[in-house]
């Protein structure tokens, strides 16, 4: 019994060890990345300025209101803007798809609000949940597409619009 209470108690102090070093852990993150994107945004700022569009002076410093999709190309040259997303673990493998992720209500423009919320969101590696958020939007498109394929007077079956591979929506 001895023993038994001594490994108990060891045990507990380790997991509440552990649980603080997450905790700091998480700590550090947020503060790093913050650090990290807060340098991110400037560098851009600072890439941008030089042609002086989507730029305003507002007493705090400049601050950038909108890219382009040539202004982004433009960045990827730059050897401190690659570093800045390597530090927050993005890898741009797509320039344009990583360009239209940010770009979320399809303006052609980025805001820096849009700029920051796809970096975040593109952080680290992808996820399990990530896939099936994105499978089930896709199987919510198709439903909603074979539905008005259906209601047309010319449609003559449905799933016209199926994506090749993938599952018939539910109740087909």
């Amino acid at each position: 019994n001895v023993i038994t209470a001594v490994f108990v108690d060891a045990t507990s102090s380790g997991l509440k060890l552990m649980g603080l070093k997450r905790k700091y852990a998480r700590k550090y993150e947020r503060t790093y990345v913050k650090h990290k994107l807060k340098a991110l945004v400037l560098r851009v700022s600072d890439i941008l300025s030089e042609s002086s569009r989507g730029y305003s002076e507002d007493g705090q410093g400049v601050e950038m209101r909108t890219m382009r999709l040539e202004e982004f190309l433009m960045l990827l040259v730059d050897e401190d803007f690659n570093n800045l997303l390597q530090d927050l673990d993005i890898e741009i493998w797509d320039p344009v798809g990583f360009f239209e992720t940010c770009d979320t209500d399809c303006s052609g423009e980025v805001t820096v609000e849009e700029f920051i919320h796809g970096v975040l969101k593109l952080r680290g590696d992808p996820h399990k949940c990530d896939v099936v958020a994105t499978f089930l939007a896709i199987r919510s498109v198709q439903r909603q597409l074979d539905e008005v394929l259906s209601r047309r007077p010319d449609a003559h079956h449905t799933g016209a619009a199926r994506v090749e591979g993938s599952p018939p929506a539910v109740g087909q």
